[in-house]
């Protein structure tokens, strides 16, 4: 197997700058919020801004070869010998990204500093929460990973009670109970592996243990795997995670759900898979514990009426993918791990934002469905279908490529559970399709009765929005980049051979997997116009009640009628004739699916 520690990069001065910058940033914002909360969370901003160019260097840094960027800083005295922080291209990458998104909301919560009561306190835990988190990223030895692991946790714990409610407080208690239980056996773990090596490097433990193989790593191992299954959120284990994104504020609910992702993946490639990648029964258990986390998020997601609840648990089905994809073992499935995750860490903050500013337009003039928005919520209201498209994993977004290759990676196992593990994936598949597009539909009427925190709709959080919006598209379309700058080189750092990874290649199995998945995508189109869909929408124009939607629609009526209102009452506005468009090809595809499966019309 390849090591770290073979390729690794030690870039001491930005490491360190990424590392102090956020918490030194975070310090003078609670500073300046002795003046002014807009200057706290200015101040916040330009600190995370700063972390994100210093991450950057990093990044080119790492693609480019050892020490072919350098700031003239104080070197760390010890790095050459004993890696405290180092940097390969896993995690630069991990930290570029991760540096992005706190940015973001940073710059997200400068929009709502004033309306949710933002001061100092807030960006200074957040600027930690940054520190702690790109320390994780970095460190090279156990000792200081475990210190970034906790300080993380706490971290994340002080945000999500910064709701200042009651309920707050008492889900951040849980979070922190739930991730101190897994705290202690990690630590026991690491102070095992640290014994039989005779050292804390990372590389040198993982390559230690490995080739020794000495009485006791399974346990060792397999605490290390429960720790990574509570950080993560798997099924059952996920109660901790659900409660903090349904009572947090939504730039912290956006933010604990992207770096629950990066930190289980990290964790995963650096030391679980060294550990346990050549157990096909651990690899077996961790597949079907995906999987369920799938289906029970797409099922709950799919019943909710609470919008935070139901985002939570659509963000729990997507860490279900990337734990499917892990545990399946290989190339294409690696890729598709480390894909997802990239993919998912722009979608689900962009879903859980775009989500929370419709609900706060839908609140403030009190509207029952999107057509009753005013007009400067277009442009919101396609960054919300992006979102939903890229979750359901439509093309070109940048969901449908992770997507297929971990169906790619599920045709090519061939054992003998890879029948029941795809058709199981294709039923999570459609149900996170359905439980998608009826968060779509109704994430205006349901924000009269959501429980959590929602948005400020300030241009703050309108640029944020947008810009996670344009980097899900870009992804998307620029998927052959994103394979040969990033997917290679991790990969290749991470396998036992030389691998090669093609997006729109595979032979046969590239075209099997896409219409799978266009299929899936049709069956859950179809779970929700037969099963969940309104009973009583509005028409194009906002204001008339139209017929139940689970049953079979005529083809010529009812479409004929909606263009004959636009016609008669001269809206021809876009909005009105793409619902119009919409409800058309849905009355289509719902009387195909009915002759299909010989289902009557209620």
């Amino acid at each position: 197997m390849v090591l770290p520690s073979q390729i690794e990069l030690i870039v001491n001065e930005p490491l360190l700058v990424v590392i102090i910058a956020p918490i030194v940033g975070g310090a003078l914002a609670y500073l300046c919020a002795l003046v002014s909360r807009r200057a706290a969370a200015a101040m916040g901003a330009l600190a995370t801004g700063a972390t994100l160019y210093f991450a950057v260097v990093v990044l080119v840094a790492s693609l480019t070869g050892p020490r072919s960027v350098r700031l003239d800083m104080v070197r760390w005295p010890t790095a050459t010998t004993y890696p405290v922080f180092q940097a390969d291209i896993l995690n630069a990458w991990l930290l570029a990204l991760s540096s992005l998104l706190f940015f973001l909301i940073a710059v997200y919560s400068c929009g709502i500093v004033t309306s949710k009561n933002l001061g100092g306190g807030y960006f200074l835990l957040l600027s930690s929460c940054a520190s702690a988190v790109f320390g994780l990223f970095l460190s090279g030895d156990l000792l200081s990973f475990y210190t970034f692991w906790e300080a993380s946790v706490i971290c994340s714990t002080f945000l999500v009670a910064s709701g200042f409610t009651s309920r707050a407080a008492q889900i951040a208690n849980k979070t922190f109970y739930a991730s101190s239980a897994a705290s202690v056996p990690l630590l026991l773990s690491f102070l095992w592996l640290a014994d039989k090596a005779g050292t804390t490097e990372i590389a040198v433990v993982l390559s230690s243990v490995v080739q020794a193989r000495p009485g006791g790593w399974e346990l060792a191992a397999l605490v290390l795997l429960a720790t990574v299954a509570v950080r993560v959120a798997i099924v059952p284990l996920h109660g901790w995670f659900v409660a903090a994104m349904s009572s947090a504020h939504a730039p912290v609910a956006a933010l604990v759900s992207a770096v629950v992702l990066q930190i289980g993946l990290y964790v995963t490639l650096r030391m679980v898979m060294p550990l346990l990648g050549s157990r096909p029964d651990w690899s077996l258990v961790a597949a079907s514990a995906g999987l369920l986390t799938i289906l029970v998020g797409s099922v709950v997601a799919l019943r909710s009426n609470d919008l935070p609840q139901a985002l939570a648990y659509v963000a729990v089905g997507q860490i279900g993918y990337v734990v499917l994809s892990m545990s399946l073992g290989g190339t294409l499935a690696s890729a598709a791990a480390v894909l997802q995750t990239i993919s998912y860490v722009l979608i689900l903050p962009l879903l859980i934002l775009a989500a929370s500013e419709m609900a706060t337009a839908a609140k403030r003039i009190e509207a029952k469905s999107w057509l009753e928005l005013p007009r400067a919520s277009t442009l919101l209201s396609v960054c919300l279908a992006i979102a939903l498209l890229g979750v359901a994993g439509v093309p070109p977004l940048n969901g449908f490529a992770s997507k297929s290759l971990a169906y790619r990676a599920l045709l090519q196992i061939g054992s003998q559970e890879q029948l029941l593990m795809l058709l199981g994936t294709f039923l999570a598949t459609a149900l996170t399709v359905a439980a998608v597009v009826r968060l779509g539909m109704n994430v205006v009427p349901s924000s009269s009765t959501a429980s959590g925190s929602i948005g400020g709709n300030s241009l703050w959080t309108r640029a944020t929005i947008l810009v996670l919006a344009a980097a899900s598209v870009a992804l998307g379309l620029a998927a052959d980049l994103v394979e040969r700058e990033l997917l290679q080189p991790i990969i290749s750092l991470t396998s036992r051979s030389p691998s090669s990874i093609t997006l729109g290649g595979g032979q046969w199995t590239s075209v099997l997997a896409t219409a799978l998945l266009l299929a899936a995508f049709a069956c859950g189109l179809g779970i929700y116009r037969l099963g969940y869909a309104p009973r009583v929408p509005l028409d194009a124009t906002g204001s008339d009640r139209a017929q139940s939607h689970t049953r079979a629609l005529p083809l010529l009526a009812p479409i004929g009628r909606q263009y004959w209102r636009l016609a008669d009452r001269g809206i021809f506005d876009a909005i009105s004739i793409t619902r119009v468009l919409v409800n058309s090809v849905a009355g289509v595809a719902a009387w195909l699916v009915n002759i299909l499966f010989g289902r009557a019309g209620r």
